[in-house]
């Protein structure tokens, strides 16, 4: 991870391509609702925007990762590449 501008809250990170862990929201104790979720650095950031893997397709589903590449931006991920491996 890149950091674009110097802390504070709209602080924007770029992700190079890599490989990182996601879960749906449901798996996750301080989120405890589904939704599509990245993690980075050990927290989870939800996912922003279609990713054209239907509704729900992490939920459920343990060892999930994808390989990435986008921006952190005010507490979320937009991705630029994201494509979920196979297990």
């Amino acid at each position: 991870m890149e950091n674009n501008r110097a802390g504070g809250q709209g602080a924007l990170i770029q992700v190079q391509d890599s490989v990182h862990p996601v879960k749906c929201g449901c798996a996750i104790p301080e989120v405890g609702k589904c939704g599509e979720f990245l993690e980075l650095d050990g927290k989870f950031y939800p996912i922003e925007g279609d990713l054209g893997l239907g509704p729900m397709p992490f939920c459920h589903k343990e060892g999930l990762k994808a390989q990435v590449e986008g921006e952190l931006k005010e507490g979320k991920f937009y991705f630029k590449k994201f494509h979920l491996l196979k297990q």
